[in-house]
């Protein structure tokens, strides 16, 4: 979930852009890997004070109280991007797997006669979630035991990347490095099927307010026009290229990130990353960050369109988009986020130094030494915050390299977003 659940899921339907960056797939797959490893810089200094304040022992309750312990400790700003290595190295492998095991699940369940709908999105996403975890625990193992070192680069005793995932294996076996993996399994198989119901709900109910908005600012554009004429034209209109509303029968948008059919199939694909950042829900996946899939066909032979899937879709403008990813983000961490701590604190160290037994006797000691159920929410605020700033990096990169490859302007809501 380190990469996964700041997932940017945005179609691009209708005509290829002109280039030579072949299919939509291959450009939403480039598209996504740009924007996981503009979400694992931008959420990495959260993600590191997320990881202190977990584990057992830290005085500090709140990330300015961590940052605080680490600048204290000399460590500066540097030490807040430590660990980042790894989940910049994986984040396109995440994106790309996750992508296919959800656009696998989608399938499965459609020739088992499963309904388009947020229950068939729920399980396409649980069982994506379930899939990538054998990429992103390795991953967060190495990254967590990083970012736990309180040693400076350069220093006699400091271990880089390389060197850490050497001694991983040769203290503990390749196995060591699937230390653990079951309470990551836990945690990502329903947290992404959580983010994917959650994101398609919030598209589904932010863009209509959205095209009202955006009704109401292209009413205004054009009254503006008719009593002063020689200043020009008016604003864009529903079907222009911003996030307006009816275009080419029922289309959300003419900007090619709405969803718009003339009464044929469309398939699209969308890449997403992760809580991590992760992710990831941490840009790594997991994240997350990933890639998810949406599919649209037409209703009726008019030409007359309706979205039939109930996944995630590109619909809607970026507004809608960057407020829904985050919206998911943070509560697919809620739902699963006291799984996050004790994976934590198991991986922070080797089977064989580590104070736990295993994951239920670190849940058990942690609730009765350390305050009860509050112990759970350590780091908490840091995770939750930290949802939207890797969201808001990751879609805007995605939609600006999509217009790049495109030979087109970014999204004016994608430029925002970066600014």
């Amino acid at each position: 979930m380190e990469g996964e659940q700041e997932l940017v899921l945005s179609a691009h339907p209708g005509q290829e852009p002109q280039g030579g960056w072949g299919g939509q797939a291959r450009r939403d797959f480039i598209a996504g890997a740009v924007g996981g490893m503009a979400g694992v810089v931008a959420g990495q200094p959260l993600d590191t004070l997320r990881i202190r304040l977990q584990q057992r022992g830290c005085a500090a309750r709140t990330a300015a109280g961590a940052w605080a312990a680490m600048r204290a400790g000399a460590e500066g700003a540097r030490g807040l991007f430590r660990g980042m290595s790894y989940p910049l190295y994986t984040t396109a492998l995440q994106n790309a797997v996750t992508f296919q095991a959800q656009r696998a699940g989608e399938r499965t369940l459609a020739a088992a006669g499963a309904q388009p709908g947020l229950l068939a999105t729920c399980g396409a996403g649980m069982f994506a979630g379930a899939v990538q975890t054998f990429i992103s625990s390795p991953v967060e193992l190495l990254k967590i035991r990083l970012q736990l070192q309180r040693a400076r680069p350069g220093a006699a005793d400091y271990v880089g990347p390389l060197g850490m995932l050497r001694r991983v294996v040769a203290q503990e076996g390749a196995a060591g490095l699937l230390r653990g993996c079951g309470v990551t399994l836990l945690r990502d198989t329903p947290s992404y099927g959580f983010y994917f119901v959650i994101y398609a709900a919030a598209c589904s109910g932010l863009e209509p307010l959205a095209a009202r908005l955006a009704r109401g600012g292209a009413g205004t554009a054009a009254c503006s026009a008719a009593e002063a004429p020689d200043r020009g034209g008016g604003g864009g209109g529903e079907d222009g290229g911003g996030a307006g509303a009816g275009s080419g029968g029922g289309g959300r948008g003419g900007d090619g990130r709405g969803i718009a059919s003339d009464g044929e199939d469309q398939s699209s694909s969308s890449s997403a990353l992760g809580q991590g950042g992760s992710s990831g829900r941490d840009g790594t996946s997991n994240s997350g960050t990933t890639s998810s899939s949406s599919s649209t066909s037409s209703s009726t032979s008019s030409g007359t369109s309706s979205s039939s899937s109930g996944g995630p879709s590109g619909g809607g403008s970026a507004a809608v988009q960057l407020l829904a990813g985050g919206l998911a983000g943070m509560l697919a961490w809620l739902s699963v986020y006291p799984l996050d701590l004790i994976k934590s604190r198991i991986q922070a160290q080797p089977a064989a130094a580590s104070q736990y037994a295993g994951a239920w006797d670190c849940a058990v000691r942690s609730f009765r030494e350390e305050g009860g159920a509050a112990v759970f929410t350590r780091g908490l605020g840091a995770t939750l915050g930290r949802a939207f700033v890797v969201n808001a990096a990751i879609f805007a990169c995605f939609e600006a390299t999509i217009a790049a490859m495109a030979g087109a302007p970014a999204p004016a809501g994608a430029a925002a977003a970066a600014a």
